[in-house]
């Protein structure tokens, strides 16, 4: 299981539960701080991403996907 979350920097960290244990907070690279407002929806994607969709500070809506 991933877990999202917008970081005091504004940047979005990721976490993987894996094995009963969160091993720690990643930044990810693909949205860089400041780069969206507000929350950030996320579902399940094929071969193992995840689809991401944003409002982007622009004010327009944005789909991305994790790998």
């Amino acid at each position: 299981m991933l877990l999202y979350a917008r970081a005091g920097d504004f940047a979005l960290r990721q976490q993987r539960y894996e094995a009963g244990a969160l091993p720690g907070w990643s930044k990810r690279r693909e949205l860089p701080s400041a780069a969206f407002d507000g929350e950030l929806g996320a579902v399940a994607g094929a071969n193992g991403t995840v689809d991401a969709v944003y409002r982007g500070v622009d004010g327009t809506v944005h789909r991305t996907a994790f790998k």
